[in-house]
């Protein structure tokens, strides 16, 4: 009897040791992304900039200045929004590293300023928003990153793994981040910018992507046979010891 007893606890043993999930690595790409500006001037083709919609810009312009070109508009602030669909990653699930890398295609001015990133709280659409529409997001940073350099045609790297648990968990609902000069002056005139690429750049290695590390919760069906399997060894022991 001693050693059916044995060989059932090494059994589940095994059962137990076997729950164990590792770590899965995970690397998306915008399901949205644009860049929204506030402007006291006026765009191309006397276009209000701040009623423009600029989903199909190649750039995510941080601060001052156009898209696609570094002409300075007085008065003109940029923010870029991007979105990603972590609804693969399945609730309870443990993040053990986030990452925002956006490309940096150019810049004037910015070195040693800090580009900062604030979660989104309502729905916004890439085809249809501007600065006048824009949704609303949290004041509250959840990652910043100073500038060093001047250096352009390289990634810049934000740690966004508090977000993104608090994504996962429900704590708050994913609508995505905005980027935003920390010290951004609203109508300077002033000219400093960093842009970086949106996934309508072309090529894959330009996108934005957020790379996620995290370990799942095991299976119920997995948790299901455990409990039953350790309520049976309760069980057996407890007759073998009226034997």
């Amino acid at each position: 009897m001693k050693g059916c007893l044995f060989t059932l606890v090494f059994v589940l043993s095994t059962l137990v040791a076997g729950t164990q999930v590792w770590a899965v690595s995970l690397t998306l790409y915008p399901t949205h992304d644009s860049e929204i500006i506030w402007s006291l001037g006026t765009g191309p083709g006397g276009s209000v900039l701040s009623d423009a919609n600029y989903g199909n810009t190649q750039y995510l312009t941080v601060n001052s200045g156009a898209p696609g070109a570094p002409t300075m508009y007085i008065g003109a602030n940029s923010y870029g929004l991007v979105q990603f669909d972590t609804s693969s990653i399945p609730m309870g699930s443990s993040v053990e590293s986030a990452s925002l890398t956006l490309y940096q295609g150019s810049s004037a001015g910015f070195s040693g300023r800090t580009v900062s990133l604030y979660p989104i709280t309502s729905a916004w659409d890439e085809s249809t928003v501007t600065y006048n529409t824009r949704p609303s997001w949290d004041t509250a940073e959840v990652s910043s990153l100073v500038i060093p350099d001047p250096f352009i045609n390289q990634y810049r790297t934000w740690d966004v793994t508090g977000v993104v648990q608090d994504w996962v968990d429900g704590l708050i609902e994913n609508f995505g981040l905005i980027t935003s000069d920390v010290h951004i002056n609203v109508g300077s005139t002033t000219r400093h910018y960093i842009r970086f690429y949106s996934s309508e750049a072309g090529g894959i290695n330009l996108d934005p992507r957020l790379e996620i590390s995290f370990t799942p919760i095991p299976a119920p069906a997995t948790l299901l046979l455990l409990g039953s399997g350790l309520a049976g060894l309760a069980g057996f022991r407890r007759r073998f010891k009226k034997a």
